[in-house]
Formats: structure tokens, C-alpha cells, sequence
């Protein structure tokens, strides 16, 4: 059986949640990426635990997302970590403290697992940890974090004193304290009844997150270990999903571990649909036994992000998954 998701963050009032959901369920879709950011857990933390129960009826899973918490993880709302704690935030190469949280200030981890607790009480069966990464521009020509805790961190991993350069010890220290920081997390997680799920972003990425797809497949307490290749500005969609797909399944393999590969459903260009079905029959040939796709609708609720025929992009979404399912 080939599971097949899809993200969702479009709305929390039922009159447009059940629609929604009963159209993923007719889709073919087997479970939700609910995304959990932290306005809802501070404001409607039972509109999403409604929303998750609904899902269930439908007969779907339901994946939990910390979307941009502490503007650590993936995703486009604001963090108020920072406001709350400006003596944990990341500092750059260029001396400027940014907004993210750093991963190795106690008070994010504190954080991150007060996010857990309420995770926890929605109903889903997984933490979906994406695209964890730091603050890096152009593949390090700017980087963090060179915080206090980070300096002495680094010279006790190292015995010497962190450089201002992006050398390979200080890409080796970040990612490091990446796979620390989500260990404890997956570990707490595990604690409290909840699955884990991580994704990677491809490392020709300026800012992957992970190059070393082994030390992210390490982290302590995973379940699943995915990635994103969307194809973008790629001219071949077929095989650079493919390509990316084989690596997916051999790294998740190699550890023990479930898979997962996303499809790109945001920002394609009108008169491009098709390509979504292309990527998905690559996927799916090069070994893909869970795909979701990013996002509902065509990512129709951001602006910014949204495909440039919305109903038309998911409805080749829809398609494709019905086909792979043999309901198509």
C-alpha cells in the first residue's frame, strides 16, 4: 500500500475544514500534515484538535507540524520565541542577531518541548519535523550561530576557537547540534506516545539544512526520514524527482527507517500541472512507498506561494493520486 498525504493550513472553521477534508479523503489522501504553528497553539490549539479528529473520522492519519517554530522549522509564520527570549537567538557571521532561535540556548529546547506536550494532546500519531535548519545565506557566505554558547561549544568539539569563516568544521558543528537538538526532541517525543518523521532538503539547496543524510537518519528516536525535491527552475522534473527519490529510500533503508518524498504543489506555473503527475509516476517508480504533497488546493490559501491555477494544480494532484491508489 502506498501512503499518500498532503499538507494542510488553508482554515480552522468547520464549515470550510470538512469540505476540505472530505475532498482529501475522495482524493485517494491516507493521512494530513496539520501544520501547528505557534499562534495556534497559543490561540486555537482546539480548533486544530478538532480539526485533527475530523480527519480521523475520515479514516486518515494525521502528521503534526511545528510550522516555523522559532523560525527554526519550515515554514512562513513569525516566531515570537525571539521577543520572549532575545538572549537566545542566533548570531551571524556578520555580528547581526537575527530573529531564529539558536538550537543549542536551553531556553528553545525548553520551548520546543512545552510545543511537544500540546502536540501531543491533539490526536495525531507523528511529529513532522521539516526543514530544520539555521540561518545560513548563500551557502555560508553569511551563517549562524556564533552566540556565546555556540563559541563554547564549538571549542570544546574542536579545541579552538570558532572561525568566521563557513569551514567544514563549523558546517560539521551546525549540523551536529541539529541532530543533538532533534534527538532529545524525537526521545521526548517517543516519551509522550508520538511517532517522528524528519525532512531534509536536497543538499545542492543554498541552505540544506543536513548534507550528511546519515547523521539526519541517526537522530535518535526517528521513524521516518524523508525529503523535499521539488524540482523548481529544473527543466526535468521526472528526473530530478527520481534522482532524489532513489537517495530517499536508500539513506531511509540503510538506517531501519520508514520513508517519505514530498511533491512540489505550490508555485508552478500555469500551463505546468502536468508536471506534478510527471513527479509523482517518478516518484513512485523510483521506490516511493509514502509521498505527500505541499500543498492543499494548490497551495490557494498563500498568495505568494500559490500555483498559478490553483484548482487546477490539485486537480492533477487528485488524479494522480487516485491512479496510484487504482481508484483513477
Amino acid at each position: 500500500m502506498i501512503e499518500l498525504g498532503v499538507a494542510y493550513f488553508d482554515a480552522r472553521a468547520p464549515r470550510h475544514t470538512i469540505l476540505d477534508l472530505n475532498d482529501m479523503a475522495a482524493s485517494g489522501c491516507t493521512y494530513v500534515v496539520h501544520t501547528f504553528s505557534e499562534f495556534d497553539q497559543l490561540w486555537q490549539p482546539d480548533s486544530v484538535r478538532r480539526l485533527v479528529h475530523e480527519t480521523k473520522v475520515r479514516g486518515m492519519d494525521s502528521w503534526i507540524d511545528p510550522w516555523s517554530l522559532g523560525e527554526v522549522f519550515g515554514g512562513e509564520p513569525f516566531s515570537r520565541f525571539g521577543a520572549l527570549h532575545p538572549e537566545a537567538r542566533q548570531v551571524g557571521s556578520d555580528g547581526i542577531v537575527r530573529p531564529a532561535a539558536c538550537l543549542n540556548q536551553a531556553a528553545f529546547r525548553t520551548y520546543l518541548r512545552a510545543w511537544i506536550d500540546d502536540a501531543a494532546t491533539l490526536g495525531g500519531s507523528t511529529i513532522f519535523w521539516d526543514e530544520p535548519t539555521w540561518f545560513v545565506k548563500d551557502k555560508g557566505v553569511i551563517w549562524s550561530c556564533r552566540c556565546a554558547e555556540c563559541q563554547g561549544r564549538f571549542r570544546e568539539r574542536f579545541g579552538a576557537a570558532m572561525p568566521l569563516e563557513y569551514v567544514p568544521e563549523v558546517q560539521r558543528f551546525l549540523q551536529e547540534s541539529m541532530a543533538d537538538l532533534l534527538s532529545e526532541a524525537c526521545t521526548y517525543a517517543r516519551s509522550v506516545g508520538l511517532r517522528n518523521a524528519v525532512c531534509v532538503m536536497p543538499w545542492d539547496w543554498s541552505n540544506p539544512g543536513f548534507t550528511d543524510w546519515d547523521l539526519a537518519a541517526s537522530i535518535r528516536g526517528l521513524d521516518n526520514f524523508g525529503a523535499d525535491p521539488y524540482w523548481g527552475v529544473h527543466d526535468d522534473p521526472a528526473a530530478y524527482v527520481s534522482t532524489w527519490t532513489r537517495r530517499i529510500v536508500e539513506t531511509a533503508e540503510k538506517h531501519g527507517l520508514d520513508h517519505h518524498v514530498w511533491i512540489q504543489g505550490f508555485d508552478i506555473r500555469a500551463g505546468h500541472e502536468e508536471e506534478i503527475a510527471v513527479a509523482i509516476d517518478a516518484a513512485v517508480g523510483a521506490g516511493a512507498r509514502n509521498l505527500a504533497t505541499w500543498s492543499y488546493d494548490g497551495c490557494s490559501a498563500m498568495s505568494t506561494c500559490e500555483c498559478g491555477n490553483p484548482t487546477r494544480a490539485w486537480d492533477v494532484v487528485r488524479g494522480a493520486y487516485r491512479r496510484v491508489k487504482g481508484q483513477g
